[in-house]
């Protein structure tokens, strides 16, 4: 008898270990037929709609071969804790803060199903709750959003773009016509963009240019408005830094100086 039970469970091991092959159970294919459709009623999708149609074959075919991918709708500030978290359990992240077309809807919610019915219900909750407190509790490290805080970080000069606009000077040569766009119709305005960091003192760290639109003929002058930029930014500190969760934190602002105001 003893024997026979040994068998069993030997057996049991066994079948258990072929049911799931690369942490993806081999009965996947009956989960994914027997997942449900997307409701019919968030921002009306239809599943009669090819583009509808399109994205559930391919969630369908995506889910098959164990690639499976989770969609965040709406602004969270915790999401790219939320994608490390799912990484670890091989899932991937896609996040569309605003989701006003609808696109990818059909998909998302199909890929939500076949998540639940692999991990279980409450498994993207618990990431989720999982994600926040690890966004919170990097506090002393982590260099915080314009929209992640409580309180965000503010300086005595007001809109700091509006400031720097108004006392920046021009130099000698420059053309403040707008830039006109080659494939478009109307004239664009001339800008220089980027971010500043403000550590949880309230000091300004120093400024990481981006976005830079301006007239071929005044390329020459971008070193000046940076160096002037630099310097009229210096001049609004310090602030008060950012806060959250009763923190004091660092935190980065964005830098959109307009060089031809007066057009």
């Amino acid at each position: 008898m003893s024997r026979i039970l040994l068998f069993l469970s030997l057996a049991m091991s066994a079948c258990s270990a072929e049911e799931q092959q690369n942490g993806v159970p081999t009965d996947l294919n009956i989960r994914i037929s027997q997942a449900p459709p997307p409701p019919p009623d968030f921002s009306k999708p239809s599943r009669t709609d090819p583009a509808c149609q399109a994205e559930l074959q391919q969630a369908r075919a995506e889910a098959r071969q164990g690639q499976l991918t989770y969609y965040l709708l709406g602004r969270f500030p915790y999401a790219s804790d939320l994608d490390t978290l799912l990484s670890e359990q091989n899932i991937g992240f896609v996040h569309e803060p605003m989701p006003c077309t609808g696109e990818g809807l059909c998909y998302a919610y199909y890929m939500d199903s076949v998540i639940t019915s692999i991990h279980g219900f409450g498994f993207i909750s618990r990431l989720k709750h999982a994600a926040h407190r690890r966004f919170l509790s990097q506090w002393r490290t982590r260099r915080y959003g314009p929209g992640d805080a409580d309180i965000a970080a503010t300086s005595s000069v007001g809109d700091v773009n509006t400031y720097i606009t108004a006392r920046l000077p021009r130099p000698q040569g420059w053309d403040p016509l707008p830039k006109q766009d080659s494939t478009a119709s109307f004239a664009q305005r001339q800008y220089i963009g980027g971010e500043f960091t403000i550590d949880s003192t309230g000091k300004i760290m120093g400024i990481e240019w981006s976005d830079v639109n301006i007239k071929d003929s005044n390329q020459r002058h971008l070193p000046y408005f940076r160096r002037e930029i630099s310097r009229l930014l210096h001049t609004t500190g310090p602030w008060q830094p950012t806060r959250l969760a009763g923190h004091r934190v660092a935190c980065y602002e964005f830098l959109d100086v307009t060089l031809n105001p007066e057009l």
